[in-house]
C-alpha cells in the first residue's frame, strides 16, 4: 500500500511542479537541489473489528531550493503553498484519497512537509482445513 500511496503523492507532485525531479529513496551524501524527496517513516494500524484495520501513513516531502536561486526562502515559500494544495487530495488505486495534518515546515534551508493519508484495510483471513472429524471422550465419575 505505501507504493500506491507513493505514486499517489509522487502523480499529486509532479502535476503542480512537471520540471522538478521526484527521488524516491535518499542518495548516500544529499539528494539534489531543486527536487524532492518522498519518505514514510513510520506506519500506524489499529485493528477495528476482525479483519477490519486503520492505517494512518504519515509522509514526509522534502524540498531544498535550486542552487542558483536569488531569494530561496522566498521560492521554498511559493512551493510550500503549491505543494500543501497539491498534496490534499490525492488519487490511490483509482480512489481519492484526503491528506490531513499537513504541516510544512522550513529549516535549515529545507522546507520539509508532512502529511498523513488514513485508509481503511480489510486483511483477508487464511483459509485453514476445517477439521473433518473430531472424537470426544468423556466420562462422569460419582
Amino acid at each position: 500500500m505505501i507504493q500506491e500511496i507513493t505514486n499517489g503523492i509522487s502523480n499529486a507532485i509532479y502535476k503542480a511542479f512537471p520540471a522538478y525531479p521526484i527521488e524516491l529513496e535518499p542518495i548516500e551524501q544529499e539528494f539534489q537541489s531543486g527536487s524532492f524527496l518522498i519518505t514514510f517513516a513510520t506506519v500506524i494500524e489499529k485493528q477495528l473489528m476482525d479483519n477490519r484495520y486503520y492505517r494512518r501513513y504519515p509522509a514526509e516531502i522534502m524540498y531544498i531550493p535550486k542552487e542558483n536561486a536569488d531569494e530561496p526562502v522566498a521560492e521554498m515559500q511559493s512551493v510550500q503553498e503549491k505543494l500543501m494544495d497539491a498534496l490534499e487530495y490525492i488519487t490511490v488505486k483509482g480512489d481519492l484519497v484526503r491528506g490531513i495534518n499537513r504541516k510544512a515546515v522550513i529549516v535549515d534551508d529545507v522546507l520539509s512537509v508532512s502529511v498523513d493519508y488514513d485508509l481503511h484495510v480489510i486483511k483477508t483471513k487464511p483459509t485453514d482445513p476445517l477439521i473433518e472429524s473430531l472424537i470426544n471422550k468423556e466420562s462422569v465419575s460419582i
